[in-house]
């Protein structure tokens, strides 16, 4: 009984050496192709920001009640459009889900020249709803296709494994209801407050490690005692400044600098985003016993372009470009929807914060933004001007000048603010 038990063994083991090898190869081999499936292209428009808007508005956590039935409808569309500013990240990628019956199929297109190989990396997978059970099924990667047999051992394997953890337990027990239907996904939940706190550690239990807390911690810390020192209305170079001196002597090489960086721009995001922000990076338990009082940094005069500037860059650094540009772009739009109007201006901030935030986080150019900013003489050093950018631009007066994103006359200014942005 024994010899079989190893025979047993050591045929597993073979297997999963033998897996191990031959999976890698095998993508690399028959995985990877010339071309892609797909490439992004959509444009946000104000049907979009409508319906996001109606989306976050009915389901916002603070005007829900503990164990609350609610039900979400979104449409392939709007899914589709937030696909496109996550991946926008990648060079050359994609992504794409359509959704029938029953059925959910995601489309992803990887380019694979930030990673020094040449061509795509195509994949396609379908989540379909069987009863009160879903299994992946349809599976290819390339030219290699896994059958359905395997995909849904698969799928059952992945949710045993995850259900050893907590927050995929309540995950899971908060859904009442999950439908496929055509163009639309339709989702029927219970309101958990305490699942926000749970996504929060989960979150930084997987993106964060002790010495990234440690650096947070520091510039949170430096961040409150320098604004105990400033104005209630202060230039906003007065708080980067002596922030970045200090990201200067703590960074001893390159690689050291982008980390600072990052670092920095995220206890600043934090400082002006609020709490909020706070809570969904799980960093209120680590945030300062003195804690930094508001003040409102700004940047040519104004409080709203500091705003804007800095959660660019905040985002950017910590999200990615594609998600920073869209957050913007949809405040911009719903400012237009009856508050102070569509703003080139603060769309300048934000494109400003987000070349800052790729400059601050390259480790090849990390250590001279720190020195550049540091020995800065104004804000002009990272702040394009916003002379003659039309602002106060209601939607009628949107539609009726620019008529969407990709018109010529949206693209002059456009262009204009990225000329600014390199001068």
């Amino acid at each position: 009984m024994l010899k079989l038990i190893w025979k047993g063994l050591k045929w597993l083991l073979f297997t999963v050496v033998l897996m191990t090898l031959f999976i890698p190869a095998a993508v690399l081999i028959w995985g990877v192709q010339e071309q892609p499936v797909l490439l992004t292209g959509q444009r946000m428009n104000y049907e979009h920001v409508t319906r996001l808007h109606r989306l976050m508005k009915d389901h916002d956590p603070r005007r829900m009640r503990a164990g609350e039935t609610k039900q979400l409808v979104t449409v392939e569309d709007d899914l589709n459009l937030a696909l496109q500013y996550v991946m926008s990240n990648l060079k050359d990628s994609g992504a794409k889900v359509d959704i029938d019956n029953n059925k959910a199929t995601l489309t992803l297109s990887v380019g694979l020249q930030p990673f020094k190989l040449q061509g795509y990396l195509n994949a396609t997978a379908a989540l379909v709803q069987k009863g009160n059970n879903f299994w992946l099924e349809d599976i290819r990667i390339g030219a290699i296709a896994i059958p359905n047999r395997v995909s849904r051992i698969l799928s059952w394997l992945s949710h045993r494994l995850l259900l050893n953890f907590e927050s995929y337990r309540n995950g899971l027990g908060a859904i009442d209801e999950l439908k496929f239907r055509p163009d639309q996904l339709e989702l029927t939940y219970q309101w958990r407050p305490e699942l926000l706190k749970e996504i929060a550690i989960a979150h930084r239990e997987l993106f964060s490690s002790p010495e990234e807390d440690e650096r947070f911690v520091f510039y949170a810390q430096r961040i409150a005692e320098i604004s105990r020192k400033l104005h209630i209305i202060a230039p906003a170079e007065l708080m980067l400044k002596p922030l970045f001196n200090f990201a200067y002597l703590r960074s001893a090489t390159e690689e050291q600098a982008a980390l600072e960086n990052r670092a920095l721009l995220s206890a600043l995001g934090v400082y002006m985003a609020g709490n909020t922000a706070q809570q969904l990076m799980g960093r209120q338990e680590k945030h300062p016993r003195e804690r930094a009082v508001r003040r409102y940094l700004t940047l040519a005069g104004r409080y709203d372009l500091a705003q804007h500037f800095i959660l660019s860059a905040y985002l950017s650094s910590s999200a990615g470009d594609g998600v920073a540009d869209g957050l913007g772009l949809f405040k911009e739009f719903k400012d237009s929807q009856g508050g102070s109007g569509f703003s080139f201006a603060d769309l300048a901030a934000d494109r400003a914060g987000r070349k800052f935030a790729q400059l601050a986080i390259d480790p090849s150019r990390a250590r001279n933004l720190q020195q550049q900013i540091i020995s800065a003489t104004n804000e002009n050093d990272f702040m394009p001007s916003i002379e003659s950018l039309p602002e106060g631009i209601q939607e009628l007066e949107f539609k009726a000048r620019f008529a969407s994103l990709g018109s010529d006359e949206y693209r002059v200014i456009e262009n204009e603010i990225e000329r600014r942005l390199k001068a």
